[in-house]
């Protein structure tokens, strides 16, 4: 594994996706439990939604070298739109 540096004051980014894994790298960068509008479980099943999440955190970092050590860009909140990564989008409209 590796560890995480988490600078105060990160702005939060929506990841409007298929939903976001709470796993080891993203302790405390997940804002709450956030939005799932697809009337399925929040876990992530494809994995992309999770994948754009640390793609988000990390930045060029993670993919540019395997490192001992990482600072945060965001924080994510997630928003769970689509079950599977070939799902329809369904949207929902609140008056």
């Amino acid at each position: 594994g590796f560890e995480v540096e988490v600078p105060d004051n990160l702005s939060t980014v929506g990841i409007i996706d298929t939903g976001v894994n709470a796993i080891a790298p993203f302790d405390n960068l997940i804002v709450e439990d956030g939005i799932n509008i697809t009337g399925e479980t929040d876990a992530d099943h494809s994995g992309h939604g999770t994948l754009v999440a640390g793609l988000a955190i990390f930045g060029q970092d993670l993919p540019a070298s395997v490192e001992d050590s990482y600072i945060a860009k965001c924080k994510v909140f997630p928003i769970k739109v689509l079950h599977s990564n070939n799902g329809g989008i369904i949207l929902m409209l609140f008056h």
